[in-house]
């Protein structure tokens, strides 16, 4: 397993699944307030969840067919967890550009 915002320099060959967590900008900004992002930080992450960029550079480096895309807006960490770990089962599907809400 491999997290974090560097996943994308793997090798897309070993990546079986890619998970794209999406928060709402407004809510994104209030958390990485609440962690004490500079404000120059801040304005990139809220910018770059605005502009789809993680989710574009997801598929057009491992392909639509490997990629989730979860709202975490109104989610904690462990329904996200739980809600990735259906999807792998088969029992739910969460394909990009309709992030669950």
């Amino acid at each position: 397993m491999v997290e974090g915002h560097l996943s994308h320099l793997l090798s897309s060959e070993k990546i079986t699944d890619v998970l794209v967590l999406r928060t709402e900008p407004s809510t994104l900004r209030k958390r990485l307030k609440e962690r004490g992002y500079s404000d120059r930080k801040l304005e990139d992450n809220i910018e770059s969840e605005a502009l789809d960029v993680i989710l574009e550079e997801a598929v057009r480096e491992y392909g639509e067919e490997k990629i989730y895309e979860i709202d975490t807006t109104q989610r904690d960490p462990s329904e996200c967890v739980n809600l990735f770990k259906k999807a792998l089962r088969g029992e739910e599907s969460f394909p990009q550009g309709r992030s669950t809400g």
